[in-house]
């Protein structure tokens, strides 16, 4: 090879590699963007808060259920 063919080889290797960053940068700006459309959804969907029976049925508190269901 002469001095003009592996200048060239390395100006297409450089291109490659800068096509295939600009490819992987572009992904991960369209996740993230994606993680945050679903987050901001997350936060407007209203949140279930158990009633205080249903909140009885965990193993931790046992004293809650024997107070709502022992009156």
């Amino acid at each position: 090879m002469n001095k003009s063919e592996d200048i060239k080889t390395r100006l297409e290797d450089i291109k490659s590699y800068m096509y295939d960053e600009i490819h992987r940068l572009m992904q991960d700006n369209q996740e993230l963007n994606a993680t945050i459309r679903k987050t901001e959804l997350d936060d407007r969907l209203q949140k279930f808060k158990p009633s205080k029976h249903k909140a009885a049925y965990k193993k931790n508190d046992k004293n809650l259920r024997r107070r709502c269901y022992l009156r």
